[in-house]
Formats: structure tokens, sequence, C-alpha cells
């Protein structure tokens, strides 16, 4: 799914005065009513839905981004809308500076559909240049055109871009979804494997088989993507967010490599 098959021009708002979190999601709701799609979903129900969301983890990323987003029953398209703050609203962001771009999606329970999405409008938020048009922008109509230019060639760019593998070691259960989510709101090449923890296989050796049993058992998996070079940092900075600090709780490992070479693409 992309961006421009989604944006709604109507669901454009620069410069809001809103500056509260809550205040910022109720703009938001007010703004995604707009749109002909949501016609039959309430302005209150798309705001207990974006506010339910944040309850699970702030949509808050860095650099000024947000990307609040919330699926609904009884949805075939999706609504895709930006809404701006000049001033820049405390909303839980991963570096804990104001944020003043927030680019919404009210969708569908179309799960692979909606990651393409925000995995989309991540790589177009993230571009500098891109924030920097928009901040100049006096229009939504100029914001709208701003997007839909750089949607349009969205494929081509991500095609020619550097791109990095990922490897996420996980053996904190708890930890598990947050950090699926992190990785899953920023690409759609991810895959997940279940594995087996080594003591698993050392204490079938005579030297190691007082120090392990075959009896125990541990939660394990491996998360396995690609990503646009440009978001590694973003990439680290959630996982370490949903790991509850990498450096302070055992148990999670993050590794990153270049891609030489990537071709295909996964089912979820």
């Amino acid at each position: 799914m992309e961006l421009d098959k989604s944006l709604r021009p109507e669901c454009i708002e620069l410069d809001v005065a809103a500056t509260t979190k809550q205040s910022i999601l109720e703009t938001i709701a007010e703004v995604a009513k707009r749109s002909p799609i949501l016609e039959n979903i309430s302005q209150e129900r798309i705001l207990q839905a974006l506010v339910a969301r944040e309850n699970v983890g702030s949509t808050g990323f860095e650099d000024g981004i947000a990307i609040p987003h919330c699926r609904m029953a009884g949805l075939n398209h999706f609504v895709a809308g930006l809404i701006t703050t000049p001033k820049g609203v405390a909303f839980d962001a991963m570096d804990d500076r104001p944020t003043h771009f927030f680019f919404f999606v009210i969708g569908p329970d179309d799960r692979n559909a909606y990651v393409r999405l925000l995995s989309n409008i991540s790589r177009v938020a993230g571009r500098a240049d891109i924030r920097k048009k928009l901040s100049a922008s006096t229009s939504s109509m100029g914001a709208y055109a701003i997007l839909i230019d750089h949607s349009d060639s969205s494929k081509a760019v991500v095609q020619n871009v550097a791109l990095c593998s990922f490897q996420i070691v996980v053996q904190c259960e708890d930890r598990f979804t947050d950090i699926l989510q992190a990785v899953s709101a920023l690409t759609d090449g991810v895959d997940v494997v279940e594995t087996r923890g080594v003591g698993h296989y050392l204490h079938r050796l005579p030297i190691f088989s007082t120090f392990w049993t075959s009896e125990e058992k541990q939660f394990h998996r491996l998360i396995l993507g690609v990503i646009p070079r440009d978001l590694v940092n973003e990439l680290a900075r959630g996982v370490n967010v949903a790991a509850g600090g990498l450096d302070d709780q055992p148990g999670v490992l993050l590794a990153v490599q270049d891609c030489l070479f990537c071709q295909g693409s996964l089912e979820s």
C-alpha cells in the first residue's frame, strides 16, 4: 500500500494550535472525519481508537515525527493525513523532543497492507528535505503535492537506497511483542524464526552436561529483516525502547550489517 493511494487532501491541516497530546489526538480525529471514507464512523470512536493505540505505546519517533494510527472494523480503505504544529507537542517521542509532524493513518484490519503503508510513511517522513519543504508550505494542497510527488517515486527510491540486514535475538517473552511492533512499523521485510538456546545443544556434550539439562526450556525468537540504511538509527532506538534498554536488560541482542544483495519479498 503506497502513501499516494491513501493520502486524503482534505485530511491535511497545517499549523494547528494544539499544545497537548490529548488535544492533538482530538484534532486528528476531527480532521480524519472529513474523509467520506469515515462517514459511518463517529469522531468519538476514532478518537477512542487513537487513544487506545497510544496507551499501548507512543507512536512518537524522533526528529519531530509521529505516526498516530489505529485499525477499525468496518473500513475497506485507508485514510492517511498530516497535521503540523509550529511550536510542537510533547508526544512521548523517542528523543523526548517536541513533535511537529503528525502523519496519521486510520485503516481496516488488513495487517499486511497496514504495515506496508506505515513503512512507506516512515520512509517519507524520515527525510529531512521533505520535512523542510512541508515546513515551508503555506497550504494544505501544497503539502499534499509535496507528499504525492515523493510518494509517486517512492518505489524507485527504495530500490536504489542502500539496505541493511538485521537480526534481533529475543529471550524475553514479555518484550517480544513490543520489539516486533517497533520493527514492523519501519519495514515490511521482516520474519520471525523460533530458535533454541545454546544450552539445548551443549547439555549433550559430556563436558557441559552438568550445566544444562534436556528439560530446560527458554523463550527464544529470532527476528530477521532488511531495512533502508537511513532508518537503522530509528530501528535501534525503537528496539532499545521496546527492550527496556539494550545495555540495561539482558535477553535482547540487535545486530545490523550492510546488505550487499537483496531481492524478493516476504508474506506475513
